[in-house]
């Protein structure tokens, strides 16, 4: 039940676009370990996101696509012929803020099909590091457990995804 509990609370999360996700990613770690973990937040996230992307996509576009028409059109294009790389490239590196991209692609002509499966493997890698650290903290009874392998390892890897975001954008 509490699984259950915790999913339908991430994903009405996700779905609204409150900030704090990867907060709750790893509080799922500490809760149910890190394999169920990262499933509830992995699916949560990407239902919600998906559910985003559809009310804007059917509320929003028509009147957004009249007034930004020349935009929409440059947008399309090169969602178009390159979407599923940039799809990709912003969940595996998160240097969009989530509340920003699920509206935004709703407004695009990407299909629902690829901006859930692309989500679902973009979003995967950081929703694991994520819970992997919540599993690992619960481990942590002194100062001294934090320099253990698991944790210094958990630790570096959240060091990493906005340092690889920083990296990304430099680069471009």
């Amino acid at each position: 039940i509490a699984m259950a509990v915790f999913f339908i609370s991430y994903l009405v999360i996700a779905a609204t676009c409150v900030p704090g996700l990867g907060l709750l990613s790893f509080l799922s770690g500490m809760l149910f370990g890190f394999l169920d973990g990262t499933i509830i937040c992995s699916f949560a996230s990407t239902i919600g996101a998906s559910i985003t992307f559809l009310i804007s996509r059917h509320l929003l576009r028509g009147a957004l696509e009249k007034r930004l028409n020349k935009t929409f059109k440059k947008m399309n294009k090169e969602l178009t012929e390159n979407g599923k790389f940039y799809l990709l490239s912003i969940r595996l590196l998160p240097i969009l803020p989530f509340q920003l991209i699920n509206p935004v692609l709703g407004l695009s002509k990407v299909s629902l099909k690829d901006f859930y499966l692309y989500s679902q493997l973009g979003m995967l890698p950081v929703t694991a590091i994520l819970t992997y650290a919540g599993a690992q903290s619960v481990e942590i009874r002194q100062v001294s457990d934090i320099f253990t392998p698991p944790i210094l390892s958990a630790l570096f890897l959240m060091a990493c995804v906005p340092l690889l975001g920083r990296i990304y954008k430099a680069k471009r």
